[in-house]
């Protein structure tokens, strides 16, 4: 899911010169910002609202990394681009952190957005059978639909450029089940928001050598069958939207 999101963004983010201010609000350990700040260019600064895996993050993104909450630390029209990545379903005051995003972009500047899918009966029944429920995943909600993105976008006075989805039907399979092993074999243990999930940092993942050896042994297959969503067309379980500042002319004044 993470190679398919970096290759989504990276066909609407263009190349940026060091000028462009770009900020990542929900970084994480860092691999998908490192991915996309390499190739895309720009001066970046990255920040999450946890700060369990900020250390993790600070190994391979160095010291531009920022704690925020739902009110962002920034000046109004600050940033060129803001990437607001899974991360929405993790606050509980989602509009706040929506109104935040429009109010430190600047005019004409683009921001992108991506949520899990809401909806849909299949994947979320079987996370659920497992005890993976939203809570597991630190969610505050399970996802958005498109439309409900689109509309908490719209709200904040941003207008929408592109919407789409990607992690459909094998990519989303191959993910749960890796998340219900992973949650089977860990239960009980939490390190931060995706440590229930999936490996949270390097220790963890060398700690855990069986699970290190299995995992590169299947990797091959586990890629082959999401490449199969290539020919099956289906639905995408997580949602994205590219968004712009939506400014408005001043009316003229009448004399």
């Amino acid at each position: 899911m993470k190679r398919e999101k970096v290759a989504l963004l990276l066909k609407h983010l263009p190349h940026r010169d060091r000028s462009c201010r770009v900020v990542d609000l929900g970084c994480r350990q860092g691999v998908v910002s490192l991915a996309l700040s390499e190739k895309s260019g720009g001066s970046w600064v990255f920040a999450d609202v946890d700060p369990r895996p900020l250390g993790e993050a600070r190994k391979v993104l160095g010291d531009r990394i920022v704690l925020v909450g739902e009110r962002l630390p920034f000046p109004d029209d600050s940033f060129d681009v803001v990437l607001c990545l899974d991360l929405l379903e993790h606050v509980v005051d989602d509009r706040l952190l929506m109104a935040e995003v429009a109010r430190i972009l600047k005019p004409s500047g683009r921001a992108y957005l991506s949520t899990p899918r809401s909806g849909g009966c299949l994947f979320p029944r079987l996370r659920r059978l497992f005890g993976l429920t939203p809570e597991v995943y630190g969610h505050v909600r399970e996802g958005y639909s498109l439309e409900e993105l689109r509309t908490l976008s719209q709200d904040a006075g941003l207008k929408v450029l592109f919407q789409g989805a990607y992690a459909r039907f094998f990519t989303e399979a191959v993910e749960t089940v890796l998340n219900i092993l992973f949650h089977l074999k860990e239960r009980g243990g939490s390190r931060d928001r995706t440590g229930k999930i999936s490996p949270s940092d390097e220790g963890g993942w060398r700690g855990d050598s069986l699970l290190n050896r299995l995992y590169r042994a299947v990797y091959p297959l586990l890629r082959a069958v999401t490449l199969l969503d290539r020919l099956i067309p289906s639905r995408g379980h997580a949602t994205f939207l590219e968004v712009t500042k939506d400014v408005q002319p001043l009316p003229s004044s009448s004399h």
